[in-house]
Order: C-alpha cells, then sequence, then structure tokens
C-alpha cells in the first residue's frame, strides 16, 4: 500500500486530496524499444505480448470492461445495458461495433481484416458496404445544417482522385443537393473539366421532377440543350393518325388551291410557319402527323394522276386507232380516184 496504512490488496494507492489520484508508470530509458506499459495477465507472466490477457473492469458510470469474452476479444461497454459495445477478434482481425442489449449487443458497424467497413451486414465486399433490412428506405443520409437555401449552401457527395502527380487529388464528380426556398430542392450532377477546375453542371433534376440534360433550368419533363443519339425514340401520340385522309368523305384540296396558298403563306396547310418553328421549336408527335398527312394527301394526288394518265392513254389508244382507220379510208379513196382518172 502507498499513503496508506491498511492496504486490502497486494497494491494499493491511495492519497486524500482534492483532485484525481493518478497512478503513473514512466520508462526514462532513451532506447527506440523502450516503452512504458501496464499488463495485466491471468497468471504471472501471461501478461506478456503473446500471452493471454486477463480481464480489466471499471464498474463507474463509465463501466469499462475488456477481455470478458475470451482470450481472442475484447469489448468496451459504455453506461447502463444498451451502451456502446466494441469487440476486437484478434484472431480474425475484425472490429465490430454494437448497440443495445445486456451482453454483447446487436452489432451495428464491422471493419474486417482487408479494411472494408460493413454497415447492416457481416461480409462486406466494398471498402462501404451498407445494408438495411428493414421496411422503406435503407441506405446514407447526406445533411446540411445550413439553413440558407441555395445551391452553394447544400448536401452532396464528391468523388476525388488520388495520384502521385502533382496535384495529388484531382477532381472528379459529385452530386449535390440544392436547397429551394420555401422547401423542397433539386438534384445537381457535376463534373471537373480539370483536377482543380469548377464543377460545371451537366444534369439536373427540379423539385418539380424536370430533367434538364447540359441546361440547368429544364422546362419541361426532359430538356436537352445539345444533341440526342438514340438508336429508337417511342412517342406516345397525343394527336389523332390521319387515316381520314383516305376516307371517301375527305375534301382533298385541289392542287390549285394548294398553290394559291403557298404563293401567299409560303409553307403547305396546316404546317407552322418557319418563324413560329424557330421561336416555339416543334411538337414531334404532332409534327410527325401533320408530315404523314401531307403524305397520304399526295399519295391522293398520285393517285388520281395515275388514273388520269391511264385514261389518257385509253383515249390516244382509240384516237389512234380511228386515225389509222380514216387513214386506210383515205388511201383506198386515193387508190379509187388515180384508177378512175386512168380510165379517162
Amino acid at each position: 500500500g502507498t499513503a496508506t496504512p491498511a492496504a486490502s490488496s497486494l497494491l494499493q494507492v491511495q492519497k486524500n486530496t482534492n483532485g484525481p489520484t493518478i497512478s503513473t508508470v514512466v520508462n526514462n530509458d532513451p532506447g527506440a524499444n523502450a516503452k512504458a506499459s501496464f499488463i495485466v495477465g491471468s497468471v504471472p507472466g501471461t501478461g506478456l505480448p503473446g500471452g493471454t490477457f486477463g480481464s480489466l473492469e471499471y464498474l463507474g458510470a463509465g463501466q469499462l470492461l475488456t477481455g470478458l469474452f475470451g482470450p481472442d476479444r475484447t469489448m468496451v461497454r459504455g453506461s447502463g445495458a444498451g451502451g456502446l459495445f466494441l469487440t476486437a477478434e484478434n484472431t480474425a482481425g475484425v472490429i465490430s461495433f454494437a448497440t443495445g442489449g445486456p451482453s454483447i449487443g446487436n452489432q451495428r458497424m464491422l471493419i474486417n481484416s482487408a479494411g472494408n467497413v460493413g454497415i447492416g451486414t457481416t461480409s462486406p465486399g466494398a471498402n462501404l458496404s451498407i445494408v438495411g433490412n428493414t421496411t422503406g428506405v435503407a441506405g446514407i443520409v447526406v445533411a446540411s445544417n445550413n439553413a440558407s437555401a441555395g445551391y452553394a449552401n447544400a448536401a452532396g457527395i464528391q468523388f476525388n482522385y488520388n495520384s502521385n502527380t502533382t496535384p495529388s487529388t484531382f477532381r472528379v464528380a459529385r452530386i449535390v443537393a440544392g436547397v429551394e426556398t420555401g422547401g423542397g430542392g433539386d438534384l445537381y450532377f457535376d463534373t471537373a473539366p480539370s483536377a482543380s477546375g469548377a464543377f460545371d453542371t451537366k444534369m439536373v433534376i427540379l423539385r418539380g421532377g424536370n430533367v434538364g440534360i447540359g441546361t440547368p433550368s429544364p422546362d419541361a419533363r426532359l430538356t436537352v440543350n445539345g444533341t440526342v443519339h438514340s438508336t429508337s425514340v417511342l412517342v406516345d401520340l397525343t394527336v389523332t393518325g390521319p387515316d381520314y385522309v383516305f376516307k371517301k368523305d375527305y375534301n382533298l384540296p385541289s392542287l390549285t388551291e394548294i398553290k394559291a396558298y403557298t404563293d401567299k403563306n409560303h409553307h403547305l396547310p396546316d404546317v407552322p410557319a418557319a418563324v413560329e418553328m424557330e421561336k416555339n421549336g416543334i411538337n414531334l408527335g404532332e409534327m410527325n402527323m401533320v408530315l404523314l398527312k401531307k403524305v397520304e394527301e399526295l399519295t391522293l394526288y398520285l393517285i388520281e394522276k395515275d388514273r388520269a394518265e391511264k385514261e389518257q392513254k385509253e383515249t390516244n389508244k382509240l384516237l389512234t386507232g380511228r386515225l389509222e382507220s380514216q387513214q386506210t379510208q383515205i388511201d383506198t379513196l386515193k387508190k379509187q380516184l388515180e384508177l378512175t382518172l386512168k380510165q379517162k
């Protein structure tokens, strides 16, 4: 016993002071391997490195407990039965974090020997694996405590690339949730043109649902500022297909009427003027139906022209036959006239 006349154990340090009682282990040797350690062994000598460590308990409000579940595992528990449990499994190289429960708690997070972190899973296959087993959305919540609205005050995820060159960290891309005034928010997808250059928004999803590619202010469900390259585009029609053009009661305008209209307006009937298309763009579904209508009308014109040409051919054939018959009659009359003249 130190500073106590009646020690109750092999070593008891006691001091009457209005402050903490501190025990210090000091090693003043200047050698590189000199260490100051406090080791508790279950039997003499077994507390050395490579041996089996015994239990160390502190049952105060902090409840520090270690070595309670075998020689290959240590655990630190916070105060109360529902505190934090930290388990280090030396043989497997795993650190486990658990909460709740009266003994070892329920595992919440794990770091395996490869350095992978698992939340909700005991076998993380990537640097960070998150698995949820509750009803609803399970994942990561990224929040910003800045109460000001705006893109610059938002929460997001940034992707960097580290290398041995200068600069060592390259900015690659980020996803940012911009807060709108009055609630709600937008989602921005940015890329960096260079290692240290400012991020440039390539796509945005506004709180109303509009998506913009190449523009931060889409005015429709999908607004693209640039070329769209696709192998197929399916457009649902909001207008009636022009099959009515081929009905018997369809009033097909004459080519004379079409010419008069185009001479005056410089575009076909039902087709928007160039100025209007340049200002407002075109509706693909409606425009395709208008063009199809014009193709069907053109088909009717061609059918009518083909019918007229066939009738003209029949008429020409009939006239040719009549001309040939008349020519035969003329030739006969000429021969008769010549014979009569010779007889005189």
